[in-house]
């Protein structure tokens, strides 16, 4: 296994008043904060991670990222919460609105996968989610791999 980075990009966003809460103690303790939350989600929050603020740190991620990539490193794990992955994959689209929301259950696995080999004055980077949202499903592995084997075509590798 390689070394473990820690990045604070892929912290989670900062939910401002409503942190460390459950729903009903801020419906309770903040009702207009909510009802601001439900129509403009987390700009209607005092104290809360703004759009701007979670594209730059999106953006930082993936510059950081390209940057592991163009020293050569091609298999990279990411873990991190729903709510700045929402910000991670807009990013790629040039998406900067809440709206649509990428459904993001817990746990679920979401793979992206780069391909840059176009030399350019400004890098461009070709890219694919292979994943968004995937479940995994008990029974559901071959030979132990979640994912298609590239070089194979056959799910899980060679069979």
């Amino acid at each position: 296994m390689k070394d473990v980075h820690l990045h604070e990009g892929l912290n989670e966003l900062d939910t401002g008043i409503f942190t460390g809460l459950t729903v009903p103690q801020i419906q309770k303790r903040h009702p207009e904060a909510w009802r601001s939350f439900q129509r403009s989600s987390w700009e209607g929050v005092p104290e809360a991670e703004r759009i701007a603020d979670l594209c730059k740190r999106a953006e930082d991620l993936w510059r950081n990222l390209g940057r592991l990539f163009a020293a050569g490193q091609r298999n990279l794990l990411c873990v991190t919460h729903s709510g700045i992955l929402q910000w991670i994959i807009k990013v790629t689209m040039a998406q900067r609105s809440w709206m649509p929301l990428v459904p993001m259950a817990n746990c679920s696995i979401s793979q992206f996968s780069l391909d840059n080999h176009v030399e350019a004055e400004r890098p461009r980077y070709y890219f694919e989610w292979t994943h968004l949202n995937y479940q995994p499903v008990a029974g559901e592995e071959v030979n132990g791999n979640l994912f298609l084997d590239r070089s194979t075509g056959i799910e899980g590798g060679n069979q």
